[in-house]
């Protein structure tokens, strides 16, 4: 690439023998920060809040009012695990709220529920319990993180959903490319063997007529 001026202004040359790497780094650099700037969008969020404490839930309301996220989320709120259920298939969320300890709930083995029937959506576990060794247990079964009630001020609690969605966003967009990459190479595998037979198909029928062919003109002879 030469750099040089032109009429007061500058030109910039590339040759031919490496236009086109130079190119196409500069267009892969380009689709990467479109797509870390999308995956570190925080705008028009929804939080699907289960809890069955009205008084809990006022206060977590209450928190997100106060933090920084107060005008990107809207706030769902659901008191029981087929209620959240039905909101979930109404609405678009972005990430769940859970309480441990729901009327209607089996601990781990919801969280476990909710992961399995939206994986894509990050779980976050609301506990009475600061426990270090149910934290680990719930991140186990496919939380997120979790918050430990009346602990944590406003914009602690915000950063946990933030951090959460940008975590879950991340894992998606990694499962997405892995997926993406092993279905390309799906594809290709099936097409060389297409093309394989393909290949074979008419060449052993070709050999099978040169043989014919050769067999008749020594019988001929």
């Amino acid at each position: 690439m030469d750099l040089g001026n032109s009429g007061g202004g500058l030109s910039i040359t590339m040759s031919n023998s490496n236009s086109q790497p130079q190119l196409m780094q500069i267009k892969n650099a380009t689709r990467n920060v479109h797509a870390t700037d999308k995956i570190a969008t925080f705008e028009n969020l929804c939080c699907l809040l289960v809890e069955d404490s009205f008084s809990d839930a006022a206060i977590f309301q209450t928190d997100i009012k106060r933090s920084n996220l107060r005008n990107q989320i809207q706030i769902l709120h659901a008191e029981t695990i087929e209620d959240a259920r039905q909101k979930l298939s109404e609405n678009s969320v972005d990430v769940i709220v859970l309480d441990y300890n729901l009327p209607d709930s089996d601990g781990l083995a919801t969280i476990r529920l909710f992961q399995k029937e939206h994986s894509k959506i990050p779980i976050i576990i609301l506990t009475g319990q600061e426990d270090d060794e149910l934290g680990l247990a719930l991140v186990n079964s496919g939380a997120q993180d979790y918050i430990v009630k009346g602990i944590l001020p406003s914009e602690a609690i915000a950063r946990v959903i933030r951090y959460s969605i940008l975590r879950k966003r991340v894992e998606n967009s990694l499962l997405s490319a892995e997926l993406e990459s092993e279905n390309r190479a799906e594809f290709f595998r099936s097409f060389l063997a297409q093309m394989s037979h393909e290949i074979r198909s008419p060449l052993s029928s070709l050999l099978g007529i040169l043989e014919l062919f050769s067999q008749n003109k020594f019988s001929e002879e």
